[in-house]
């Protein structure tokens, strides 16, 4: 029975990667269903276990995602050697490295089981950037929207639930894995950002296309991620806009029309007089600093440890699996990854890494700088400060290649006689 339900289990994943390798939108539909149920479902189940060694429904979702590849990846794309493609290459050694290292030190369990986020960032970022074409990013950003319209419903669906929560208000309690959990904020905050990006692509689709459900769409996207208070990603959203904003000078318009409807929505609520102790939460949100306090607290702690044990860590950081083990500012010992990607990635990959990553992004932006795209910008400031704040979760990297491939996103429009040679030629 055993080698029945295993024999089934393999071939549905072949099917399914080959499936994802003709349909690439049903990979990032499978992708986003994860981000959409990850308040419900913050840690999906465990499959079977080879070993000490668990083998969950991510690192399925991940293997068939890469498995998918076979069917659609074209060789000719890795002749040519690029100091893209050298930084890139040298950043996954670092990264192996560590998994080695730590395999060695911590165990094997141990290592895999602390590398995994990043194992999944990889699969899922390489899956995308060599699965989408050009002409398939703009169903792709679509889709962002979708999932941000769907992840808002999910919201609405909370609220009616439990009721407006915040950082410090409590509304409830769910169950999760078991155990008895406070209900605060009604999203996660990679949820927010999905939602975010979303109203800033619904935005860009009303410049294409000069539709005004677009704009209605963004605006109730951004009521949305104010009601949903996590400031963090609201610093993330402002830069969005601001930068959007820039971008677009002579095209205020629909950013009026956007700021209206959302200041209409507010004060509708407001006046309706349900939102009063929303205000409240509100205010609250945006001027309780504990948990920003004890964040850089954390960040400090770990990165003045990392430097003091000596110039290898330094650069070459510490092997996966050690742990994250820390004393909080009132005693308390912790344990959990510091919130900000930057800090992580230097704590486990050291500086090079760090550098490293960074470079290889800057390389590919630098290499299609050419492109006139008005969009592109403003997302990656508000996810690289989306990472100052928060680990980046794997179900965001797609967003992150769909933004590198272009050229064909929303709202691109080809300004001189090159751009335009370039498009027709596709």
């Amino acid at each position: 029975m055993t080698l029945l339900v295993l024999i089934s289990a393999v071939l549905g994943a072949f099917f399914l990667a080959w499936g994802i390798g003709k349909f690439p939108i049903l990979g990032l539909a499978i992708v986003g269903m994860v981000a959409l149920i990850e308040w419900n479902v913050p840690y999906l189940p465990m499959l079977f276990s080879v070993g000490s060694i668990q083998i969950g429904c991510t690192d399925a979702i991940a293997g068939v995602l890469v498995l998918s590849l076979f069917f659609r990846l074209d060789i000719r794309r890795f002749r040519s050697v690029t100091a893209s493609a050298i930084l890139a290459a040298t950043f996954l050694l670092l990264l192996a490295a560590s998994v080695v290292l730590g395999a060695r030190e911590f165990g094997m369990s141990g290592s895999l089981n602390e590398a995994r986020p990043w194992i999944y960032i990889v699969c899922c970022f390489c899956w995308t950037m060599n699965s989408l074409s050009k002409r398939e990013v703009e169903k792709a950003q679509i889709l962002i929207i979708l999932l941000g319209c769907a992840i808002s419903v999910v919201w609405l669906f909370h609220l009616a639930q439990y009721g407006f929560g915040s950082t410090s208000t409590y509304v409830g309690t769910r169950e999760i894995a078991g155990d008895d959990v406070s209900v605060g904020r009604l999203t996660t905050s990679g949820q927010t950002i999905i939602i975010s990006i979303a109203a800033i692509l619904a935005l860009d689709r009303y410049r294409a296309k000069r539709r005004a459900m677009w704009v209605v769409y963004s605006a109730l996207l951004t009521g949305v991620v104010v009601l949903a208070q996590h400031r963090s990603v609201w610093v993330a959203a402002f830069a969005m806009f601001v930068a959007y904003a820039i971008l677009n000078l002579r095209r205020l318009i629909p950013l009026a029309v956007f700021t209206t409807l959302g200041v209409t929505i507010v004060a509708i609520l407001a006046i309706a007089g349900s939102l009063g102790e929303l205000g409240r939460s509100i205010s609250e949100s945006s001027s309780d600093s504990r948990t920003l306090d004890g964040r850089v607290f954390d960040w400090f702690v770990s990165l003045r440890e990392l430097v003091n044990a000596g110039l290898v860590e330094t650069f070459f950081g510490w092997p996966f699996g050690r742990g994250y083990e820390r004393m909080r500012e009132d005693g308390l010992i912790i344990d959990y990854v510091p919130h900000s990607w930057y800090v992580g990635a230097t704590l486990r990959l050291g500086l090079s890494g760090l550098i490293t990553g960074l470079l290889w992004m800057a390389s590919h932006l630098r290499r299609q700088s050419y492109i006139a795209n008005n969009v592109r910008v403003p997302i990656f400031l508000g996810l690289g400060l989306y990472c100052v704040f928060y680990n980046l979760q794997w179900y965001l990297t797609p967003i992150i290649a769909i933004m590198l491939i272009g050229p064909r996103v929303l709202g691109s429009r080809p300004t001189d006689l090159s751009e335009r040679a370039m498009h027709e030629s596709e």
